[in-house]
């Protein structure tokens, strides 16, 4: 691969393969192979910044974009395009969370998008879990939710 793409966050798959992301690169690491993708927006100055994955066929970015990944193919969610949206989440495919700038939470339950009341408008960057009922959420001035 080309020198010169720098990587924020990775996810690894349970059988060793994964995505990396960084700047408006989309990366897929098979091995020790890494390919650039081509993702839908592509052509569009975009900052992806967070990659996780439920499954290798349930992968979500976040970002300028708003990416998901089926197992074949990505699509970019434009309801969340350059919303400041910094971190993904999920622990499963009908759990999937996404945080962002002013205390933005957002739910999908498998069907729809939700908004969550965080309670506070500080920018939250981080969203991690060990499971649907055991989520945290760090932001900035020490915010933590959980």
């Amino acid at each position: 691969m080309q020198q010169g793409n720098y990587l924020e966050d990775a996810f690894r798959d349970a059988k060793g393969n994964g995505w990396a992301v960084g700047g408006n690169s989309l990366i897929r690491i098979e091995g020790d192979r890494a390919t650039l993708v081509r993702h839908p927006a592509w052509n569009k100055q975009n900052f992806l910044s967070s990659v996780y994955g439920c499954s290798e066929s349930d992968v979500w970015v976040a970002g300028t974009a708003v990416l998901h990944y089926d197992g074949k193919t990505w699509t970019e969610l434009p309801e969340f395009s350059w919303k400041g949206i910094e971190d993904v989440w999920c622990s499963s495919p009908s759990d999937v969370w996404l945080v962002g700038i002013t205390g933005q939470i957002h739910h999908y339950d498998g069907k729809t998008w939700s908004r969550a009341n965080s309670g506070v408008t500080l920018a939250l960057r981080q969203i991690s879990g060990s499971g649907p009922s055991n989520i945290w959420v760090g932001g900035e001035a020490g915010t933590l939710l959980v």
